[in-house]
């Protein structure tokens, strides 16, 4: 065996494994520019190699002349699991085609040492380069450019740009120049569906992706590939496992990264989680900004810094998030090694109650702390876009995918289940050039859904005719003229949990017999939780209606003295269930290791 296709272990990527000392070349065409990519990695049969030294370098030739030209060279300490990356770009004197060769070699360590023997591996190796395209045209298109930024796990309560207590001055700033809406909610809970409705601005049950195991089906038409047939050039950057290419989110894009894992290792247990740090996310996609093609783009950034585990840059760590004076405490958001830990509801559960309220207080200030982290990364994007001249001709659009429950929710603490709005409310923030009311605020009812299609028509180009969202440009230029749908239905399908939402009233339910496939009384193994109430349900509860204008939080279930208002509540309900056109989930990305590094992060028992 000189080199072979591999799955990674994480089963989300392929490799070339390679023999040391081997080399493989690969016929190649890239346009001068063009860059070449690939994540390194190596491993001994038993998981680590002996002590040493790989060496791995890119080299282009050309067929005339077998030498070529060196692209790229890097080494990797061994006796671990050794990780790094390679990023070239292919000169502008270069005339193809030719062979792009890889090649690695080991240098053993210290006589007597002992381990594995090495396994060198190439991880995704691809030439990336701007496609040829004509530039967008045609009666009343508006060449602008589109950044869409997606935080995962951001409540909109806690922004300061909505009034909150964490500190968001750049998205404040955004807001000021467009238009925040006040009730934004997400249509469908979980981080992938959320994230394939607002792309396709559709409900779960239309693009069918229940989880964050279901791939999108490439049927479904995204806004990347709406605006890529119309000649905008498109780039996508995803922060967390489950907005990866194997999930369908690459659709439309000409360039895609989700190499969570293959970047620098400064932030190993990020790594091991499969989140990639905002700050890396940005980076790529300025680097990407230098080199695009010279026609308008769209490009999607999602960051996850958000989510759990909780752990802010040291920059970002406000007063009231250190629990190093209390090593209980300690020990609970750390793991001995200090890196950060995932708690789970159930172990938040067991505290004492004086025990749980300083968690709570503690989880909920490096929460904020992360969010001042996001919306410096936001003023990083706004900042590049200014300096290059881009910003007065591109919409720059914020969102969340869904939020976050903290303490006061009980067996729901520290996560996102349950249609409440702390998980379904969300910010939304679009700016639009131009914008005739900058500084508004909506308070009219959306969904996410209705992004793509604000986009769409902001920039005068069609709107598919399967997307089932509104476009919000009317609201963003006239807000007190604007007709907001009296309804929202939210779907949360894998839990068969469906809410409807009025300005004034909030409707849940979970279909008879949901009991979490028999998953009954576990917490992803944390203790007893009947699978009603891990979702906030009481025992003998299969529906709840909340009255807002007296109950905003969402504490006291009035469906037995308001049975005509829960009746007519329940009829939107299930009008929309009837309506669906299939309740079949899409195709699920199969194998265990994915399944493992989805419960890492708390989405899998």
């Amino acid at each position: 065996m000189v080199a072979r296709w591999v799955e990674l272990e994480d089963g989300l990527h392929r490799a070339i494994e390679i023999e040391p000392g081997a080399s493989l070349a690969v016929r190649v065409d890239p346009e001068p520019g063009a860059t070449v990519r690939a994540g390194l990695a190596v491993r001994g049969d038993g998981g680590a190699a002996a002590p040493g030294r790989a060496d791995f370098r890119l080299r282009l030739a050309p067929a005339s002349d077998a030498r070529g030209v060196v692209l790229a060279e890097a080494s990797v300490e061994t006796g671990g699991r050794g990780d790094g990356s390679v990023d070239a770009e292919v000169p502008a004197s270069w005339q193809g085609p030719g062979w792009l060769v890889l090649s690695s070699a080991w240098t053993p360590g210290p006589e007597g040492s002992t381990g594995a023997a090495p396994r060198l591996w190439w991880i995704e190796p691809r030439v990336e380069w701007a496609v040829a395209g004509a530039a967008p045209s045609g009666e009343g298109v508006r060449p602008w450019n589109v950044v869409l930024v997606t935080s995962d796990t951001t409540r909109q309560d806690d922004l300061g740009c909505y009034g909150g207590p964490a500190a968001t001055p750049n998205l404040s700033a955004l807001a000021a120049e467009g238009a925040a809406f006040a009730r934004a909610y997400t249509v469908a809970c979980v981080t992938t569906p959320s994230h394939a409705s607002l792309l396709t601005a559709s409900h779960a049950s239309d693009h069918r992706v229940y989880d964050n195991s279901s791939v999108l089906p490439e049927e479904r038409v995204t806004i990347a590939e709406a605006l890529h047939d119309r000649g905008w050039a498109t780039a996508g950057l995803v922060s967390g496992l489950p907005l990866i290419r194997a999930l369908g989110f690459s659709q439309g894009f000409d360039f895609f990264d989700d190499a969570l894992a293959l970047r620098t290792a400064d932030q190993p247990a990020r790594r091991l989680l499969r989140e990639r740090p905002g700050d890396e996310t940005v980076d790529l996609f300025l680097d990407w900004l230098r080199t695009r093609p010279a026609r308008p783009f769209f490009a999607w950034i999602h960051l996850f810094d958000a989510h759990q585990p909780y752990a802010p840059p040291a920059a970002f760590l406000p007063p009231g998030g250190d629990p190093s004076d209390d090593p209980d405490l300690a020990r609970l958001f750390s793991w001995p090694d200090g890196s950060p830990r995932r708690i789970r509801p159930g172990e938040v559960a067991r505290l004492p109650e004086a025990t749980r309220a300083r968690a709570d207080a503690i989880a909920r200030a490096r929460y904020r702390g992360e969010l001042a982290f996001v919306d410096a990364q936001v003023g990083r994007l706004v900042e590049a876009l200014r300096r290059d001249g881009l910003w007065d001709r591109t919409i720059f659009v914020f969102a969340a995918d869904h939020g976050e429950n903290f303490g006061d929710r009980g067996a729901l603490a520290w996560a996102h289940a349950g249609l409440f709005h702390d998980v379904t409310h969300i910010p939304l923030v679009v700016r639009v050039p131009g914008t005739r009311a900058p500084g508004a605020r909506v308070q009219a009812l959306v969904g996410n859904m209705d992004v793509a299609p604000t986009v769409l028509d902001a920039l005068g180009v069609a709107v598919p005719a399967a997307w089932k969202g509104r476009s919000l440009l009317p609201a963003i230029e006239t807000p007190s003229s604007f007709e907001a749908r009296p309804s929202l239905v939210i779907e949360a399908p894998r839990e068969k949990e469906v809410s409807v939402r009025t300005p004034d009233w909030m409707y849940r339910e979970m279909a008879p017999g949901a009991d979490g496939d028999g998953d009954d009384d576990g917490d992803d193994g944390e203790g007893a939780a009947p699978w009603r109430k891990r979702f906030g349900y009481l025992p003998g509860e299969s529906e709840q209606l909340f009255d807002l204008s007296v109950d905003p939080l969402e504490r006291t279930n009035v469906v037995a003295s308001r049975p005509d208002d829960a009746q007519r509540m329940k009829g939107t309900a299930d009008a929309f269930l009837a309506s669906r056109p299939s309740t079949a989930r899409a195709a699920a990305l199969g194998g265990g290791a994915h399944r493992e590094a989805l419960k890492a992060l708390g989405y899998a028992d």
